[in-house]
């Protein structure tokens, strides 16, 4: 491209030029010419750069949010299968207790 043509996202540093942008309007044929004491050369580059369109930002945002949810759902399953649930035992009655010592049951209203 000639030098005047360059967009604004182009930085022409000595001998190189820096794109600093992705923009379509960098898209174009670029030529480089060399020349010294034993010869000279040409060489181009053709640059182009599709536009990024809010659609796919918007899929790579669905696509992150439903991995996130896939990888949660599948790390609380494996830790609710490996971790032990606390089990709940009926405890017997020992031999101190009222009832095993044979003490009458009085009904309300009774005296002793």
């Amino acid at each position: 491209r000639h030098e005047s043509s360059l967009p604004s996202t182009v930085n022409k540093h000595n001998a190189t030029l820096e794109l600093t942008g992705w923009d379509p309007d960098l898209n174009g044929l670029y030529q480089c010419e060399a020349s010294n004491d034993y010869g000279a050369q040409k060489t181009f580059l053709y640059v182009h750069l599709s536009s990024v369109s809010g659609g796919s930002q918007a899929g790579w945002i669905l696509f992150g949010l439903l991995l996130a949810l896939t990888i949660s759902a599948a790390a609380f399953l494996f830790f609710r299968k490996h971790t032990k649930s606390p089990s709940f035992r009926r405890r017997e009655a020992s031999r101190d207790t009222p009832l095993e010592q044979n003490e009458p049951i009085r009904q309300s209203g009774e005296s002793s």
